[in-house]
């Protein structure tokens, strides 16, 4: 299909160069393209290493091991750690990653589950002491070593890593439940009572206001009611990088995967 223009380079590419030249095939999809794929393998590892720390550490409170960002962790502490440090004479490389800290047991009262950050695979990042074997043993089961790979032919493959936070808080947060009839109708667009709070407030006629036009005359003459149905309604806000079907699974405790909806 004309839609699956990388999935078409990618193998003219190996008609070209031959089938055992994945390199130079991969060379002909557009380089945003082949960070996003790095990236999100990345993630997928992240994601595994997180499954980990959560599952056999406590998950509300931080442990010796955890890492926390110097500068964004606890506000008061990192000022403390700041203190009587000497200022550096040069200035920092923009692109260099943030200084972490690994928690002992004398601080880790100090700090709460959400400063905790876990890095994403990389040459420059610092492994959590607790989970360095199971950074390891993922490597290993997925055939790649993305701390250890300094050069490579395929230049994207050799990456950095980063710090994400491992838990992040809801902002913002609002719910309600809406009334509706019509299996078609956007939920979306209907009228929340927040915003017929405003406009009651403004004294603006309402689209409800009236007789209901979309209830059928029955043949007797009488109305029929139409089933009315419920709908939860969610509004909040996310830090950059957080995903709001995550949210969604962890308020209603399983899994918001296309999976799901298809048995």
């Amino acid at each position: 299909p004309r839609f699956m223009h990388l999935e078409a380079s990618l193998l003219k590419a190996l008609r070209e160069y031959g089938s055992t030249q994945a390199v130079q095939a991969l060379i002909r999809i557009p380089r945003s393209m082949r960070l996003m794929y790095i990236h999100s393998f990345q993630s997928y590892m992240w994601n595994l290493i997180v499954s980990v720390r959560l599952s056999n550490f406590d998950a509300d409170k931080p442990v010796p091991g955890d890492l926390i960002l110097v500068t964004g962790g606890n506000a008061k502490n990192a000022a403390e750690e700041r203190k009587g440090e000497e200022e550096e004479e040069e200035e920092e490389d923009p692109r260099a990653l943030p200084k972490v800290k690994v928690l002992t047991e004398e601080d880790v009262h100090n700090y709460t589950i959400f400063d905790v950050v876990v890095p994403t695979l990389g040459t420059d990042i610092v492994l959590p002491p607790h989970l360095a074997d199971e950074y390891k043993k993922i490597q290993e089961h997925l055939g790649v070593d993305l701390i250890g790979t300094t050069k490579h032919s395929f230049s994207e493959a050799v990456v950095t890593g980063t710090y994400r936070r491992m838990l992040c808080k809801v902002q913002e947060f609002e719910c309600e439940v809406l009334k509706y009839t019509r299996d078609d109708e956007n939920l979306a667009d209907l009228e929340s009572r927040f915003e017929k709070n405003t406009r009651s407030r403004s004294n603006l006629p309402s689209s409800d206001d009236g007789p209901d036009t979309s209830v059928a005359a029955a043949a007797g003459g009488g109305a029929v009611e139409p089933v009315q149905k419920c709908a939860l309604k969610l509004r909040f806000t996310l830090p950059s990088s957080s995903y709001a079907t995550q949210a969604v699974r962890e308020l209603m405790k399983q899994t918001v995967g296309r999976r799901q909806y298809d048995k």
